[in-house]
């Protein structure tokens, strides 16, 4: 993702070589951000690749599509208005999850300091159940497809801006397995929360599997806490919700349903608020295969010291996918490299590097 100037209209795409990886141009929706230009394209674990910025004129602007859907070759992703959450349909496994970005208790403080805080108030939600989104496709085009959808929790009389309102996206980008989810909420009064993100799926004998520092084990109790990812696990299918941080979640276990209930808010908020989920699915996932997940969010932590040779290529890999390498340092007295095994059982692994 590249940010550039608000007046330069041009398309771009960058190269290297003979590789050359198409940029699309995404429009702010903030007035103090600037236009982005998203493209995907392949890069080594742990290491450089070098890519030219060319400029070329701008292509004839293209209609959103009005379906309220946008998908690519994994997923399919669409606003559900009587359960108020993104439906996530696994397209090779024709199986739907149900993303809900808000959900739990609204409890009013106060507007203002005023004797009369409640005047001029319009619509006030009590919980996120009352909230009514409008839904729109932000951008569809050959990289990046997103899926907004915003909802007022207070509105005024006496102005048209909202007091406080919440949106959710749901962002795909071609050819990766996967779905990112970023909610964000606004308020200027000061407004009590008790609010969650759920993770919905039909299914039963469902396991539920957090990680925690080094490692992963399966969780039987209601309340968990889990430091980078939650996995479903059911006969066949599984699904991977990766976060950032420390988190609380609780489980709801129904006939035929599992709701995983990720805590977002608990207290009295003034501000803006943003948080960033990615999910994805598939038969089964290893404990490794999820903690990537979450990892690619934010990427391996890389030192690098001075008068140290970039490669292009990796500067270390290792040959068993169940071994991670979390963190790497290197100047040009010593190397080092922290790895942790996240499986069950001993590894003796290769590690392979691209320079002396």
């Amino acid at each position: 993702v590249l940010e550039i100037g608000a007046s330069d209209a041009s398309d771009y795409f960058l190269e290297s070589g003979d590789e050359k990886v198409e940029l699309q141009r995404i429009e702010s929706v903030y007035a103090n951000e600037n236009p982005r230009l998203v493209g995907v394209l392949d890069l080594p674990p742990c290491g450089l690749k070098t890519f030219g910025l060319k400029k070329r004129s701008a292509a004839a602007k293209t209609s959103l599509p009005q379906s309220g859907e946008v998908s690519n070759e994994y997923y399919s992703a669409k606003w559900d208005n009587v359960r108020k959450g993104f439906a996530i349909k696994d397209i090779d496994k024709n199986r739907t999850v149900l993303f809900r970005p808000f959900s739990g208790e609204i409890v009013h403080v106060k507007e203002t300091w005023w004797e009369a805080p409640n005047a001029g108030v319009r619509f006030r939600a009590k919980d996120f159940g009352e909230v009514s989104y409008s839904i729109a496709i932000e951008s569809a085009g050959p990289t990046y497809h997103a899926l907004a959808a915003r909802g007022d929790i207070v509105t005024l009389s006496t102005t048209d801006e909202p007091a406080a309102w919440v949106s959710a996206r749901a962002v795909l980008y071609q050819g990766i397995r996967k779905v990112d989810i970023i909610t964000e909420l606004h308020t200027y009064p000061q407004i009590k929360f008790l609010a969650f993100a759920e993770l919905e799926l039909e299914a039963d004998q469902t396991a539920v599997v957090r990680d925690f520092p080094f490692g992963e084990e399966e969780s039987h109790k209601e309340q968990l806490s889990a430091l980078n990812y939650v996995r479903l696990q059911t006969p066949g299918f599984a699904v991977n919700l990766a976060h950032g941080g420390t988190q609380q979640f609780f489980c709801v276990r129904t006939p035929g349903h599992v709701l995983l209930r990720n805590t977002i808010a608990h207290g009295t908020l003034k501000g803006s608020y943003r948080w960033n989920w990615s999910v994805t699915t598939g038969s089964s996932f290893s404990a490794a295969e999820s903690y990537r997940l979450a990892e690619a969010s934010w990427g391996p932590i890389v030192q690098q010291g001075a008068g140290l040779r970039a490669p292009s290529q990796s500067w270390v890999s290792v040959n068993d996918p169940a071994v991670v390498i979390f963190r790497f340092g290197a100047d040009t007295n010593k190397l080092t490299v922290w790895l942790m095994n996240y499986s069950s059982e001993q590894k003796q692994g290769i590690l392979s590097f691209s320079s002396p």
